[in-house]
């Protein structure tokens, strides 16, 4: 029987849900986690990621912000907060965002390819490429 107050679950169904492409019981999912648990950090970092996915930047960073509220060290939810204002297109919060990712995580290829996007849209194209040969050293196969 699923227990409805065990906010653990209600974030492996929407993990699921995410996984399979059921963005609705996803986000269902989600919120209720955070209903039950509201220091659910990587609860938060998902429904932001999944409101950043719809374009619903202010709600991304809404929760991406409290991610890192409850967690300072979640070099993830840094990186993710820099995607959303990357998308934002507010180059300098991304920046600082990422740097704080990766002073939280040395070895991260994924943080390394969205610093080397950053560049990119920034017109550094030397930068850009300087970083994405990083992000391959980091590892091969990304």
């Amino acid at each position: 029987v699923l227990d409805a107050w065990n906010a653990k679950v209600h974030y492996n169904i929407a993990r699921l849900a995410t996984d399979e492409g059921d963005r609705t019981t996803a986000f269902q999912f989600y919120r209720q986690a955070i209903e039950l648990y509201p220091e659910y950090e990587a609860a938060h970092m998902n429904l932001g990621n999944l409101y950043r996915d719809e374009g619903k930047y202010e709600l991304a960073l809404k929760h991406l912000k409290k991610a890192i509220e409850i967690h300072e060290d979640f070099h993830t939810a840094w990186m993710n907060l820099g995607i959303v204002y990357a998308a934002m297109k507010n180059h300098a919060e991304a920046l600082v965002c990422y740097q704080r990712a990766l002073q939280r995580q040395k070895h991260y290829p994924n943080c390394v390819f969205n610093l080397g996007n950053l560049y990119n849209d920034m017109g550094n194209a030397s930068l850009a490429l300087t970083t994405w040969n990083e992000t391959v050293r980091q590892d091969p196969q990304h």
